[in-house]
């Protein structure tokens, strides 16, 4: 968990058992007005909805997601 240069908060989250995960839920408190799909450098890739406090994710093998909330 970071705070990044355009005032999102970054989270990154990967898939270490090597077996890749299906809907696995980040849960977080506080208000979140949008989620966004980030690269390794925080560049925005894409949405991703951030409803009731979660955001679900599916990861293949060793993947590497960074989500970022405004």
């Amino acid at each position: 968990v970071k705070s990044g240069r355009d005032g999102r908060v970054f989270v990154r989250a990967y898939d270490a058992s090597g077996k890749g995960a299906k809907d696995v839920v980040l849960k977080f408190h506080g208000s979140s007005k949008s989620a966004v799909m980030a690269n390794l450098l925080e560049a925005p890739t894409g949405t991703v909805s951030a409803a009731n406090g979660e955001v679900h994710l599916d990861f293949h093998p060793y993947e590497i997601k960074t989500i970022g909330f405004k």
